[in-house]
């Protein structure tokens, strides 16, 4: 049997706290959470927001 790390318990969790937060809504209500979610880390990182690879 495996153990399971701490690093990855800490990463199930976090997947866990989306997931509930996230169930319910539609895939327009996800979209924009997730653009809402990540728009600090594309700033604070400096990457270039493309629609496809194709755009790169």
């Amino acid at each position: 049997m495996r153990t399971i790390s701490r690093v990855e318990q800490e990463v199930n969790q976090i997947r866990l706290n989306i997931y509930k937060k996230t169930k319910d809504m539609t895939s327009a209500q996800l979209t924009e959470y997730y653009k809402r979610n990540t728009e600090a880390t594309i700033q604070k990182y400096g990457f270039k927001l493309v629609a496809s690879a194709k755009d790169s």
